[in-house]
């Protein structure tokens, strides 16, 4: 009897998290069941730059920080966010670092549940694909600015050139090519062949 109204709480907790609220009463339910609770100690890293991930994550109670690869926050999420639909997406490893910044209990959604769900309801897809663009657009306008200031996306290649390559041929061997690359202080040589 428990476990029929803890399932019955996270059902209605579900039935007031968008997309969730929006999916038909019986699909809500079966989902409800099929997901797990996981607690999370504040200070814990719940998914990790360069890490896979393969759950959607629904905080139920608690608060999150979302940070990109550069370390810069780009979401803050309290009960009700969802996070990991970019793996989910568009492939592992993880993107960004996801931290607990108070005791969190979060719901975990299967890959395969979120792939089923998102493949019969578009509502559901088009929320988390929404998601997605926006934290993608957050972490590329931080890409967009050198330490120094200067437009990265924008700055040709020549202007970021400090020094010739070094070029070697393809009969080169590899006792010259790293004598060549140690004399330039270079980390990497381009090998050229005649034509």
């Amino acid at each position: 009897m428990t476990q029929e109204i803890e399932i019955t709480e996270v059902r209605d907790f579900l039935a007031g998290v968008r997309p969730f609220g929006e999916l038909p009463d019986p699909v809500l339910s079966v989902i409800a069941r099929r997901m797990t609770v996981e607690y999370h100690r504040r200070g814990t890293a719940i998914m990790a730059v360069g890490r896979d991930n393969n759950s959607l994550y629904v905080v139920r109670s608690g608060a999150v920080d979302m940070f990109n690869s550069k370390g810069r926050l780009v979401d803050r999420g309290e009960s009700g966010t969802c996070f990991g639909s970019t793996t989910l997406a568009g492939g592992n490893p993880s993107r960004f670092d996801v931290t607990a910044i108070e005791d969190c209990l979060t719901l975990v959604l299967a890959a395969d549940d979120f792939h089923r769900l998102s493949a019969d309801h578009p509502a559901f897809a088009r929320f988390f694909d929404a998601q997605r663009a926006s934290r993608m657009s957050e972490a590329v306008a931080a890409l967009q600015l050198s330490e120094t200031g200067t437009a990265i996306l924008k700055t040709r290649v020549r202007d970021m050139v400090r020094a010739d390559p070094v070029i070697v041929g393809v009969g080169d061997s590899i006792r010259h090519t790293a004598s060549a690359m140690a004399v330039a202080s270079a980390s990497a040589a381009l090998v050229v062949a005649p034509d």
